[in-house]
């Protein structure tokens, strides 16, 4: 009981030094740590970013948009292949303090809209233009799928596959930066 007695007795004390209540502080620091550490990853392209978890799905889109020029809806992101809502937020989505941390950020899969330039006809259509969905279906474009930088676009589920290179394996130590077996020292082993 007395433990006790000592410890409000050092938070008023601590509320009269700073000022306000130590509570508070301890909200407010605690609020800090809900930061989230992500790798977004597209083919060899990885991102590294932090975020609120109470950041949405579609925030971390225009982050995406502001390095990598592409706007929100020409972008799904995914967590272990499942598409993710633009309305979720990362915290939703499972991306936590405890998941997401920075010495081991969580990854986020990134794919684009498929979009490929179109050479035009004097029409204003494509002429002779031919492309491959991501179920690798042909498809020869209408005039109407036309956007005014003559860039075709796909319907709204044309998106690439998700695909993320896995990271390269660093080559093997020189034997000169491997471990010793002996219990001497280099500058022995250099000696002798």
């Amino acid at each position: 009981m007395k433990d006790l007695q000592n410890v409000k007795t050092g938070l008023r004390d601590l509320k009269s030094l700073i000022g306000f209540s130590p509570l508070l502080l301890f909200s407010v620091l605690s609020s800090f740590s809900q930061d989230v550490f992500l790798m977004i990853r597209r083919h060899k392209t990885t991102i590294f970013t932090d975020a609120k978890e109470s950041t949405t799905v579609y925030e971390l889109k225009r982050i995406v948009e502001g390095i990598l020029k592409r706007p929100p809806e020409e972008q799904r992101l995914y967590k272990d292949d499942m598409l993710l809502e633009d309305s979720k937020t990362l915290g939703d989505c499972g991306f936590t303090n405890q998941t997401a941390r920075p010495q081991a950020p969580a990854t986020v899969g990134l794919a684009f809209r498929i979009s490929v330039p179109a050479p035009l006809a004097d029409d204003g259509c494509p002429k002779h233009h031919v492309s491959v969905t991501k179920d690798y279906d042909v498809v020869v474009p209408d005039c109407h799928e036309l956007t005014q930088n003559g860039s075709v676009i796909f319907s709204e589920d044309a998106f690439e596959p998700l695909r993320v290179e896995p990271f390269s394996t660093p080559p093997e130590l020189p034997d000169v930066m491997k471990p010793q077996d002996s219990g001497s020292t280099a500058n022995e082993q250099a000696v002798q």
